[in-house]
């Protein structure tokens, strides 16, 4: 940074709570109201737009000694809430259910100290206790319990609902000590100085000579925040479990000069004594360019079968917060759409990594799971490209003793992904795409459908995988005594000819990549093994619930081919029948490579259907 010195705005905030009730169509009031208004007061007051004051500032007339530094802008927050209200027929479908299983139980301890003391008198000499009289008071007790938990439920609507203790949330959002500081730079003040930016963070991308900039700012970022924690619903396992992340780099955001088809006209109703105001607002996106480097303590990411149809009314839910675009072309999906809005490099180094996939249908399950964890990870998010270096570790969690066993242990790996995405036009085109108004499509795309994202959208990908073991071997060596490179010369003429070299000491447990198996561990990864790649169930879509979109394509469908490339310079594979490890076996093994290529097609058949088959290439 240029400037060493610059004022500075400070806000302190103790805890910020946002809740967006069920139903509740936020984007429509803040970006169709609220933002039209104040583009409506920028159009009305305003003298000159940013760009132009950009462009007046880089003129020759004007020295930059003049040019007005923003000052900085430091955030902290205490706590921060979001929740995302969950559908009231869906509260009480649960609570229902809760309520119901607990009085069932109680039920049931009732009866069984009841029957214990019918018994007791039937034993009697001369009980009057027959068997039409048990079957009679059997009968008086479902009235009571019947009874008991209507009471139980009136009570719990009544009470528990003016207490707050009933569960309205779909989705929580929690972070805490949250420390953001912006800093503004003399380097990256000016409208040129910022897009000479924006072009070294995106070099692959083209760059129109015509391109231009509405809206353009750059900041240098540090961002702290202490915990960050994402659950779904009152499920005990959160989706998202941060600790200790540490941001630092640079941060620029652009949005695009809309062309005259990417502008759409808005009413603002003035009252009833007004006619109505009609402004043009522009339908470009706002895109960020980053370079980042960050420290991450431990970040969990948990994800399941079973929580897919919850996710999907979190996308639903989410509809109504951030504002759809009112471009006609089909939606892009999720992979698309952060090719096309974020840019640059992220750099991550964590102490841990890991990816927790849920072994059972039960939402609420803790206990089954499949751990993908790395150690002591770092990792490079760039374009086109993923490479992580850490210790691969593969554990089972289950309800038993062999709990936490780690089957897959490879340390010191160095992971690679190429993603080649297909597209019709240039991948990494993205300045191109400009979006289009209901009321301004094209003429040829009156008889077909029209999609502003045609040559950007992906239609397939390739993935090129590989993981390789970096070198661990440690080698016997001997060194020359003495000073110099003739010494060293002078001795080994001395010296008799050279012996074989020594064979490589062995390497320690912990640094030798192993395979473990148990025969129960097995069986049981073959009976979960459908639970994690099932196919997703539908939820809340037809006409009853308003949705009759398409449904998404799957992310697993992308899929056109897949090269993998394995190198592990030792691998140890070890089967054991039993936890006591009596009976098994184990190979050893050095110098072990893979390379497949895995295609996966769609042929259309005759019946109506589309069928799915993967071919397999191996060499």
């Amino acid at each position: 940074m240029e400037q060493e010195r610059n004022s500075a705005i400070e806000v302190t905030i103790h805890k910020v709570s946002l809740n967006f009730p069920y139903q509740f169509d936020f984007a429509y009031y803040f970006n169709e109201k609220f933002m039209s208004i104040v583009k409506w007061l920028r159009l009305s007051y305003a003298k000159e737009g940013r760009l132009a004051r950009y462009l007046k500032e880089e003129s020759p007339s004007s020295s930059s000694s003049s040019t007005a530094m923003a000052a900085d802008f430091i955030l902290k927050i205490g706590h921060i809430l979001i929740e995302v209200g969950d559908d009231p027929f869906e509260v009480r479908l649960s609570d229902n259910y809760i309520l119901m299983e607990d009085e069932y139980k109680e039920s049931q301890l009732r009866w069984a100290i009841a029957r214990q003391k019918i018994e007791e008198n039937i034993k009697k000499p001369f009980s009057a206790l027959s068997e039409s009289k048990v079957a009679e008071l059997r009968a008086s007790f479902d009235r009571q319990t019947a009874d008991t938990y209507m009471k139980r439920s009136k009570r719990l609507y009544e009470t528990g609902a003016a207490a707050g203790a009933t569960r309205t949330a779909l989705f929580t959002a929690k972070a805490e000590e949250l420390t953001l500081h912006l800093a503004a730079d003399t380097s990256y003040n000016t409208y040129e100085k910022m897009v000479a930016i924006l072009r070294a963070i995106d070099q692959a991308s083209p760059y129109p000579e015509d391109l231009r900039f509405s809206t353009i700012w750059c900041r240098q970022i540090v961002l702290a925040l202490g915990k960050v924690l994402v659950s779904l619903r009152d499920f005990p396992q959160p989706m998202l479990n941060a600790r200790e992340i540490n941001l630092r780099g640079i941060l620029l955001g652009a949005e695009q000069e809309a062309s005259a088809r990417a502008r759409r006209t808005c009413l603002i109703d003035m009252g009833p004594a007004f006619e109505r105001v009609a402004i043009e607002r522009s339908m470009t996106t706002l895109k960020f360019y980053h370079d980042i480097s960050s420290k991450v303590g431990s970040l969990i990411y948990t994800h399941g079968a079973c929580w897919e149809p919850i996710l999907q009314q979190v996308n639903l839910s989410f509809e109504k917060i951030f504002r759809p675009s009112t471009d006609p072309s089909p939606t892009l999906p999720w992979w698309d759409k952060m090719r096309f809005l974020f840019h640059g490099a992220l750099h991550v180094v964590s102490d841990q990594i890991a990816i927790v996939f849920h072994a059972s249908l039960d939402p609420y399950n803790s206990t089954e799971l499949i751990e993908i964890s790395f150690l002591g990870a770092a990792v490079q998010l760039l374009t086109g490209k993923i490479v992580a270096g850490a210790d691969l570790e593969v554990l089972v969690h289950t309800a038993s003793k062999y709990d936490e066993c780690r089957i897959v242990h490879l340390p010191d790996i160095n992971v690679a992904f190429l993603l080649n995405w297909g597209c019709s036009g240039n991948r990494y085109d993205h300045h191109s795409v400009m979006p289009c108004a209901r009321d301004k499509l094209p003429e040829y795309t009156c008889n077909q459908v029209h999609d502003s994202y045609r040559a950007f959208r992906s239609h397939h990908l390739n993935l090129s995988a590989s993981i390789e073991t970096k070198e661990g071997r440690q080698t016997q060596q001997t060194s020359a005594e003495g000073g110099g490179d003739e010494g060293q010369q002078q001795q080994q003429q001395q010296q008799p000819p050279a012996s074989p070299p020594l064979p490589p000491l062995p390497l320690p447990e912990e640094k030798t990549p192993s395979v473990l198996l148990y025969n129960s561990t097995l069986r049981w990864l073959e009976n979960k093994m459908f639970m994690i790649t099932g196919f997703p169930r539908l939820t809340r879509r037809g006409k009853l619930y308003n949705n009759v979109r398409p449904r998404k394509m799957p992310f697993t469908r992308l899929f056109k081919s897949i090269r993998l490339t394995i190198y592990l310079q030792r691998l140890d594979v070890s089967y054991w029948s039993s936890y006591s490890k009596s009976r098994g076996f184990r190979i050893s093994s050095c110098n072990l490579t893979h390379s497949a290529e895995h295609r996966q097609t769609f042929v259309k058949i005759n019946d109506g259907l589309v069928h799915r088959y993967f071919v397999w290439f191996c060499c």
